[in-house]
């Protein structure tokens, strides 16, 4: 009977122990490594975003509309005449606003005339032709050029891009620890991505170099520099049990 009894408990701290063993092992493939992965994807931007905008000031409202529309005008032309459809140009209604200044015997503002302004936004589609646009718009008379913000219109293709090479470098990444460690790595538990883009320079420079000098360079002086994609995650492999 006393022999019975110590063959069950033998047997069944056996069984605790095996179980305890698998559980230790499966914890240790669940928990896995946590590794960190990083990409990049460099591409020259083929697209630009024009922002211009006219403001005139004159004594009297209808002399400050008529002069901010005859500018729009002009730019609007010269705009289409460089291949910029309808679709891809933007344009505010006038803005009439009327102008004070300070009157210091009178101690109040004095009303001195009225500011008209109009904002354009034109989508350029041809990057090599910035310049081109830019120097339209200084002929035109538009008197604020913001820079051009350069992009890429396949963006997210290329964002994805990079995530999948960061997602390829953590894989390396972990794979060169579990060999090291002797042990085979598993399946992917979690990842944790972010992305970012770092556009080029904004071309200040040249934008001015186009409205003062572009008499005398050509438009293929323009350079614009590349985007850049990052990506970064933080992945945790399994180990195989």
């Amino acid at each position: 009977m006393h022999r019975f009894v110590w063959q069950a408990v033998w047997a069944a701290c056996v069984m605790t122990l095996g179980a305890g063993m698998a559980h230790a092992a499966s914890a240790e493939a669940a928990s896995g490594i946590a590794v960190q992965g990083e990409a990049e994807v460099r591409v020259l931007p083929d697209r630009a975003e024009l922002s211009v905008a006219v403001e005139a000031q004159k004594a009297e409202a209808d002399a400050a509309s008529k002069a901010a529309e005859a500018a729009a005008a002009r730019f609007l032309a010269a705009a289409r005449a460089l291949g910029a459809e309808d679709r891809a140009i933007q344009s505010t209604s006038l803005r009439l606003s009327p102008e004070y200044r300070w009157d210091e015997e009178r101690r109040q503002q004095v009303q001195i005339g009225y500011r008209a302004r109009r904002d354009i936004s034109v989508q350029i589609e041809q990057l090599e032709r910035l310049p081109e646009f830019l120097k339209a718009a200084t002929e035109a008379g538009m008197t604020h050029i913001a820079p051009p913000r350069l992009y890429a219109h396949e963006a997210k293709l290329h964002q994805r891009e990079a995530l999948r090479l960061a997602m390829g470098d953590a894989r390396a990444n972990a794979e060169a620890i579990a060999a090291a460690s002797g042990k085979e790595l598993g399946g992917v538990i979690s990842v944790d991505a972010r992305d970012e883009q770092h556009y080029p320079v904004e071309p200040r420079a040249m934008m001015r170099a186009s409205a003062d000098q572009m008499e005398s360079q050509e438009a293929s002086a323009f350079s614009a520099g590349e985007i850049v994609y990052r990506a970064r995650l933080r992945a945790r492999f399994a180990f195989m049990p």
